[in-house]
């Protein structure tokens, strides 16, 4: 959903986003499978100038 609504608005590359936080349980936290007790996660976002 998110790519969909970045590429309406006109952006043209997404990168990221391949990894399941509910199943790559080794790896990262989830609220949804752990019940919310999780640790803490985040999230970078950075546009490029063109």
């Amino acid at each position: 959903m998110a790519r969909r609504r970045l590429a309406r608005a006109g952006v043209a590359r997404v990168a990221g986003g391949a990894w399941c936080t509910y199943a790559a349980r080794e790896w990262l936290f989830s609220h949804r499978r752990d019940g919310g007790r999780t640790g803490r996660m985040a999230t970078l976002v950075y546009r490029a100038p063109r």
